[in-house]
């Protein structure tokens, strides 16, 4: 006894798995190259980060520098009130030599 297939249905059969696996192979072929487009963005995303990074990295001041800017400012702070005190001073003189003239 021999078990066989009728030459139509083998057709049938051919033709079915002929579609499944073609199929198989489109979607399996679509999520190969969307595995490689998402490569080739991470890759863009990784470089584009690495520039923010030292994007920011070269903004921020060393400790050094820091406490020598505030040691400039600081400078300048007393220069001022100095220069201030002193103004302060010559108009408080001044005011005091009128109310002397005054009385």
């Amino acid at each position: 006894m021999e078990l066989g297939f009728s030459p139509v249905l083998q057709w049938l059969l051919n033709g079915v798995v002929t579609i499944v696996f073609t199929t198989m192979g489109f979607l399996i072929r679509s999520l190969w190259q969307a595995h490689s487009d998402l490569r080739k963005a991470d890759a863009e995303l990784a470089n584009k980060v690495n520039a923010i990074e030292l994007l920011v990295k070269g903004e921020f001041m060393t400790r050094q520098e820091f406490h020598s800017a505030m040691d400039k400012v600081q400078h300048m702070n007393d220069t001022l009130r100095t220069h201030i005190d002193h103004q302060f001073s010559n108009l408080y003189d001044k005011l005091d030599k009128k109310a002397d003239r005054r009385s």
